[in-house]
């Protein structure tokens, strides 16, 4: 499996677990059964953007949403505890709790995909510039250019 559509995975796992510390046995065996399904899906892709676009589009997506709004509804002992939050779930219809579920969901994962983005330009930049250097004369002179500005911003010397 590609580290990127790994690395979206685990987002998604721990956007549950860091936000929920106690979560009922019935929800943690669908939880482990998405995930199951979701590492399953995520096997056949190369590239995080196209995981992502064609994650958002699944069934799978609507169940993974689908748990927030679970464990947001349960009551009972063992659940997850509000006391300390002015959040209360009791007082939101289920309609307001699926919402608020999608909009985080979104927000993560909009987060989690433009980094994921950045490290990939990253990377192609990185592996680009190391393809130039190897050319020999080209490499040499992108160096040069480098080390002059090194040494105009340690003299002081402005860059045009």
């Amino acid at each position: 499996m590609d580290e990127y559509v790994q690395n979206s995975i685990n987002v998604r796992k721990s956007t549950i677990y860091d936000n929920y510390h106690n979560v009922p046995p019935e929800i943690e065996a669908k939880i482990n059964d998405i995930f199951e399904r979701m590492t399953e899906f995520g096997e056949k892709y190369t590239d995080v953007l196209e995981f992502e676009n064609d994650f958002a589009q699944s069934d799978l997506n609507q169940e993974y949403i689908s748990i927030f709004t679970d464990l947001a509804t349960v009551n009972g002992p063992g659940t997850v505890s509000f006391k300390d939050s002015a959040f209360n779930p009791k007082n939101y219809s289920d309609v307001d709790l699926k919402e608020m579920a999608k909009d985080t969901i979104k927000q993560d994962i909009k987060y989690h995909i433009k980094d994921t983005i950045v490290a990939k330009r990253h990377e192609t930049a990185i592996e680009r510039d190391q393809a130039l250097r190897e050319i020999p004369v080209v490499g040499e002179v992108i160096q040069a250019k480098r080390t002059m500005d090194t040494l105009g911003r340690v003299f002081g010397r402005k860059r045009k």
